[in-house]
């Protein structure tokens, strides 16, 4: 391997680290089947952060996602059935980073 292949591989891993760092922030939340009502979503707790995150039969789920800002979400039923996006009232540490989702499943 020549030292100018070398070179362009190592300057490529860092975009893409940063092109799936840029794609796990689009967190997917999965519900129930079933479930109609508020739904909590701890976030900042250990895990894979790019995982999908599992809401229970209570309407709680967790992820290892920590960041400043969460805008996107995708939002389905366990059977893959896309929902609308709710309006969700995210909970926010002092210096911004979200800790938390707030928002209801009709």
């Amino acid at each position: 391997m020549t030292d100018n292949l070398k070179y362009r591989i190592a300057l490529a891993i860092p975009f893409f680290v940063a092109v799936a760092s840029a794609c796990a922030s689009d967190p997917k939340i999965i519900v129930p089947n079933d479930y109609h009502g508020p739904v909590h979503i701890a976030f900042c707790n250990s895990g894979t952060a790019n995982a999908p995150i599992l809401i229970n039969d209570k309407g709680q789920g967790n992820s290892s996602l920590c960041e400043r800002s969460l805008t996107k979400f995708a939002v389905k039923r366990a059977s893959g059935e896309s929902l609308p996006a709710p309006s969700m009232q995210l909970v926010t540490t002092g210096d911004g980073i979200v800790v938390g989702a707030d928002f209801t499943i009709p």
